[in-house]
């Protein structure tokens, strides 16, 4: 099989900065919340053209809060979409979103981020919105442009240029405005537009509106009604009596167990805040009581103080001018859930696996364990870091269509210690597979990465990789990651990227990566030149490395989400290797967020003591047969085509089956 080359990539290349992006982000979700959660968004591949009333709420990304300061003439926000400057009306060209399909903040700037939608485009100065769009083959969905959030009940204007593209073949048609808090819609028949530019005033009718999300917010979804594509430009978004923006409350610092500093953004012209704290319940995820009422300051901060430690509570603020106040803002949870006790750590039966227990952290309903193994090396010695071979995968995809796990993310027994994002397969092989719907609702990327090695003992931080994989079509990203302690991120040591696209035809590809350290992550991703799906099958994947010095390194042995507080590694211990795991517990909601984070337990160590052939007593007269493994571990019955040692009658045989 022939082996294939790739190119090194610069720490400030886009593909290093892919990786680096991938590695630190934050998911949505808890992993075990999100089989259920997948549902919704995967039936939402059998929608052609959904009603308008589902089209904004559907399809809507969350964008981030808070925003923007007043712009000129008493405008909330105002956006010309000139810098969309590529493209024409009738050839609009490409624009690459954020995880959530909005703009991109340094494309659109700070104060307008949260403009964005399915399907858009650049025109030449303007944004091109489609009547529909092919989001996948034989998958269209409406093209829609949406919004930043809204905070406050209002009489919303927006103001905005909008035509119809010649040639898409609609001449005249209505524009429509929708808004939604996600729960609570307003929709508004706003005029009918033409094949000239029309300057349309918008009007939604908010005053009344009772903000029913987590986040208090609603937006505006804007879109032609009767099959035209169109281009807009120059929006301005106005509300009668938002002046004042509603501030965003932002985590907290300083906790001590009996106080802590709430904090929130700055609003202009606010001339204080009022700050809520509530007691909170973590079994209702309720507020229960207010611990403090409506607390006057002239900063965007206060330490709260006389909190029980161990208690609950949230906290939201509002802004005023002295004639005006906001609604209250998005709340906070506030506790720092104990650090998990008692963990224990124990050899299971035969030793073929590690059992590990720990004592409920009060609050916390969800719980991360992890666990390492720290190996014994002589310098010189080449040390094994990964070795997966996926032949035995049984799938009924193909290359050029895998089929699609079930799971935002997959853990597989030939990799311990690695995770599958956006997980595929097909005969023999796994991998990862971009899609931009799963992209956009998960907020993920997909890769195969793993947990940290301590590879603080090899030599010149080298490690040599062999990948066998194929592809429909992709490039492959690679890459090693060590964690700065400073910043708190995984920062891209060495990066290679496939120089052709990988073949549908399985090929191995042999690279370096350097840079490993105390404190290290590997990494592979797709590597494409524009939005397109694709996906890499691996069947096989070695990653190798040489001790420096006498002493150790670190391998991943896995990670297990539970709500129990016991679990079990499978896993065949070796004699003489140190297994640590430490866990980490957590508040979820219903639907997988986390809401609190706790401390990390400390950790619990075990040095496997594996009884082998040396320490079996062969008594003539004992009829009873065993098996052992080359490496001297008790099984209980070998696989056809493995070597074994069978140990009856006073004779230890080896014996191939």
């Amino acid at each position: 099989m022939a082996a294939a080359t790739v190119a090194a990539v610069s720490a400030g290349d886009a593909g290093a900065t892919d990786l680096g992006a991938a590695a630190n982000a934050t998911p949505k979700v808890i992993a075990a919340a999100r089989t259920h959660y997948l549902a919704p968004a995967r039936s939402a591949r059998t929608l052609h053209k959904p009603a308008k009333e589902l089209r904004a709420g559907a399809a809507r990304r969350h964008a981030r809060a808070p925003f923007a300061e007043p712009a000129a003439d008493g405008a909330i926000y105002s956006c010309s979409f000139d810098f969309l400057s590529d493209g024409s009306e009738t050839a609009p060209a490409p624009l690459e979103l954020d995880d959530w399909d909005n703009i991109p903040e340094e494309l659109i700037g700070e104060e307008n981020y949260g403009f964005g939608g399915q399907g858009i485009m650049q025109a030449g100065g303007a944004l091109y919105i489609p009547f529909e769009y092919e989001e996948e083959p034989g998958w269209d969905l409406e093209g829609l442009m949406w919004t930043p959030d809204l905070y406050q009940p209002m009489q919303v204007t927006i103001e905005l240029d909008v035509k119809i593209v010649e040639g898409c073949g609609v001449d005249t048609d209505d524009f429509w405005v929708y808004a939604s808090d996600y729960s609570t819609n307003f929709d508004e028949d706003c005029g009918e537009i033409t094949t000239e530019w029309t300057h349309l005033a918008l009007n939604i009718n908010a005053k009344d509106f009772v903000p029913e999300s987590d986040d208090d917010s609603y937006y505006l979804t804007l879109f032609a009604d009767g099959g035209a594509d169109v281009v807009v430009k120059n929006v301005v978004i106005k509300g009668e009596g938002a002046e004042l923006q509603v501030p965003v409350a932002q985590p907290y610092t300083d906790f001590t167990g009996t106080s802590f500093t709430a904090r929130w953004s700055e609003v202009a012209g606010a001339t204080g805040y009022y700050l809520t704290v509530y007691n909170y319940d973590p079994s209702t995820r309720t507020r229960t009581s207010k611990f403090l009422d409506a607390q006057f300051t002239e900063n965007n901060y206060y330490t709260v103080t006389d909190i029980t430690p161990g208690n609950f509570y949230s906290y939201q603020v509002s802004a005023t001018n002295g004639s005006a106040t906001t609604s209250e803002s998005n709340f906070v949870i506030v506790c720092e859930l104990p650090a998990p006790a008692g963990l224990t750590i124990a050899a299971g039966e035969d030793d073929k696996s590690l059992d590990i227990a720990w004592t409920a952290t009060p609050g916390a309903n969800y719980y991360v364990l992890t666990a390492t193994s720290t190996r014994n090396v002589t310098a010189g010695s080449t040390v094994t870091l990964a070795d997966a071979d996926f032949s035995a995968v049984e799938s009924t995809g193909t290359v050029a269509e895998p089929e699609e796990s079930e799971f935002w993310f997959d853990a597989r027994p030939e990799l311990p210690g690695w995770e599958f994002t956006l997980g595929c397969s097909a005969p023999g092989a796994y991998g990862f597979w971009d899609n931009a719907m799963y992209t956009a609702y998960t907020g993920l990327e997909a890769s195969l990465s793993s947990m940290d090695y301590d590879l603080s003992n090899i030599t010149d931080g080298t490690v040599s990789v062999s990948v066998e994989a194929a592809s429909p079509g992709n490039g492959m990203l690679a890459g090693i990651l060590s964690f700065d302690e400073s910043q708190q991120i995984y920062e891209v040591a060495s990066a290679y990227r496939t120089t052709d696209d990988v073949p549908a035809q399985y090929t191995t590809y042999t690279f370096d990566l350097t840079g490993a350290a105390a404190r290290s992550k590997f990494i592979f991703m797709t590597s494409t030149d524009g939005n397109t799906d694709g996906a890499i099958l691996i069947r096989t994947l070695q990653i190798s490395a040489q001790a420096a010095a006498d002493g150790t390194v670190g391998i991943p042995v896995g990670s297990i989400e539970t709500e129990s507080t016991r679990a079990s590694f499978s896993i065949a211990l070796e004699n003489g290797v140190t297994y640590t795991a430490t866990v980490v517990p957590y508040l979820v909601d219903d639907e997988g967020y986390i809401l609190a984070t706790g401390k990390a337990s400390e950790p619990a160590s075990l040095t496997a003591v594996v009884s082998g052939i040396e320490s079996v007593t062969a008594d003539s007269d004992n009829a009873t047969t065993s098996y052992y493994n080359l490496q001297g571990q008790k099984i209980a019955a070998p696989a056809a085509g493995t070597v074994a040692i069978k140990v009856a009658g006073g004779k230890a045989t080896k014996v191939i089956f």
